[in-house]
């Protein structure tokens, strides 16, 4: 019997086991998450039958709208019939569930699909994706140019004080991913997401009541053409296995040991897987199996295998997750045989995703440009609203212009109008008439009073004369300087800077001055002329 078993990873990367070393330190590197406001339609294919799943995903709430599986006919076997009858299920899904916010992501495995992890040292991004291309090369079992791959890192290891990150690798064939993204390009649909069917599976476990990050968990598929079980560590999905071994195997066979060489065959190559990834990868390896597929219901064989391992084969357990609460009867047959669009539709991790990069590039062209619409709709919105409210203070402004108008004019026809009108003519008449009878302030009382001002207190003076009729020099001073710490000459000369900078003084001339010299020093005798402005 044929088998696909991965390949442990060599070359100048190199496989880190859990048990290889006390000294090793793993850190588990969270993907991140994307928080999506929308309705997502999941799509999974194989080669007979089609799984599809609508979720709704209102940031970390998830909310299941239905689930179903279509078969494709037998007599669909020309790949061209195939592709058309395929056409029509999506279109007719999408009819029903499509919504105008809407993401659609699809999960791919089989043969033309390939996963590795890859460990190397801890580097920057350009360089961590030239060594990681090189090493893509010589373990992709199909040439490089011919496929597409994403990657994204696990977990961050500590070896000996030495940094190195493992990387999770998913590629699939060119050719492949053409045929699936066929029926919805031809439907005018944009794939946002197209996940490994495994490893987008994982994540599901997240949701279980019972999920433990550092517990091991093996999830069986038993499909038609062939059987598959996975390996995960938490939500991690670290091994797969598949095998041709499927269900089709038992079409032909009605005696009661129908059950008997099948069982015995898949259970020999889990135990190979089982052998290979406990002694690859961890130390020990859970009790318990899920099954899920066309054959989780099928309780003979689940109880065969558990007899033959002694340890518990069970159907997924679909009642346990946490967003299935209240659909439990309505899906309860649907659930377990579509995992994979359940998972794809729930997963809010960013995982490796095998879309066409130039498929991604138009995606993201067309986000910004919704982006760029909305933001000019709420520029537009907000300047719309700003209108509004100035509009409408606007009216409420001349409404209540209207309306102390109206007051005014009601107060003019008043009798307390009248009445303000004849005492404010009162008021004037007798405002004319106090000023006509006010006595007016003489020049000479102003230039008296700026010489108080302006004079300073070591000068004393002791005459002033006006003269009317002179328009020069009209004001005659006499006075006396008494000073002790400043020469009396320097307080005389600026006494009549004083004056000429005076807005009432000017043309100050020193007439005579004598010194005296006196007990205290000496004092400046002298008399000024100076005109006085009218």
């Amino acid at each position: 019997m044929k088998t696909a078993v991965a390949e442990p990873e060599r070359s100048f990367s190199e496989d880190i086991p859990q048990t290889e070393s006390l000294s090793i330190k793993e850190k588990y590197v969270r993907p991140k998450k994307k928080f999506k406001y929308c309705y997502v339609l999941a799509f999974a294919f194989n080669s007979n039958s089609l799984e599809m799943a609508t979720v709704r995903r209102f940031g970390h709430r998830i909310k299941l709208i239905d689930v179903r599986k279509v078969y494709i006919p037998k007599e669909h076997k020309d790949s061209q019939e195939r592709n058309v009858f395929i056409s029509r299920i999506v279109e007719e899904y999408h009819k029903e569930f499509g919504k105008r916010c809407q993401k659609i992501v699809v999960t791919v495995s089989g043969k033309e699909t390939v996963f590795r992890t890859i460990t190397l040292p801890k580097m920057k991004p350009r360089e961590l994706k030239a060594a990681l291309e090189f090493e893509i090369r010589k373990q992709i079992p199909f040439p490089l140019e011919e496929c597409l791959y994403d990657y994204r890192p696990i977990t961050q290891i500590n070896k000996n004080n030495r940094e190195l990150v493992r990387i999770s690798v998913h590629a699939i064939t060119r050719r492949y991913v053409n045929e699936v993204l066929t029926p919805f390009r031809n439907l005018g649909l944009d794939v946002t997401w197209l996940y490994n069917t495994q490893d987008v599976i994982g994540q599901l476990l997240g949701h279980l009541s019972f999920f433990r990050e550092n517990t091991n968990y093996a999830l069986l598929n038993i499909g038609k053409e062939s059987s598959q079980i996975s390996y995960y560590r938490g939500t991690l999905l670290e091994f797969t296995h598949v095998t041709s071994l499927g269900s089709s195997m038992l079409s032909n066979r009605y005696d009661d040991a129908k059950f008997e060489n099948f069982t015995e065959l898949l259970a020999n190559e889990i135990q190979n897987s089982l052998d290979y990834y406990t002694g690859q990868y961890s130390s020990h390896f859970t009790n318990r199996v899920f099954v899920y597929g066309d054959m989780s219901y099928a309780e003979d064989l689940i109880n065969l295998l558990s007899n033959h391992f002694g340890f518990e084969f069970s159907c997924f357990p679909v009642e346990k997750l946490d967003f299935g609460k209240g659909k439990e009867e309505e899906f309860k047959y649907s659930l377990p045989v579509s995992l994979a669009v359940i998972a794809a539709g729930a997963c809010s991790a960013r995982l490796a995703n095998l879309i066409p990069r130039e498929q991604l590039l138009v995606q993201r062209r067309k986000i910004i440009d919704r982006v760029g619409m909305a933001g000019l709709a709420l520029m537009a919105g907000i300047l719309l609203y700003g209108w509004y409210l100035d509009r409408s203070r606007l009216e409420i402004e001349n409404k209540y212009l209207d309306e102390l108008d109206q007051k005014i004019i009601a107060y003019k026809n008043s009798r307390e109008y009248d009445t303000y009108n004849i005492l404010k003519r009162r008021i004037a008449v007798d405002k004319s008439y106090l000023d006509k009878i006010r006595e007016k302030s003489s020049y000479l009382g102003l230039h008296l009073k700026e010489l108080s001002l302006l004079t300073p207190g070591s000068i004393r003076l002791y005459n002033f004369e006006y003269h009317a009729d002179k328009s020069d020099q009209n004001i005659n001073l006499s006075g006396v300087v008494n000073a002790t710490d400043i020469p009396p000459e320097v307080v005389l000369a600026e006494y009549v800077e004083i004056l000429n900078h005076s807005p009432l003084f000017d043309s100050v001339t020193v007439n005579r001055h004598y010194k005296n010299k006196t007990e205290a020093g000496f004092d400046l005798d002298f008399q000024l002329s100076l005109r006085g402005k009218i």
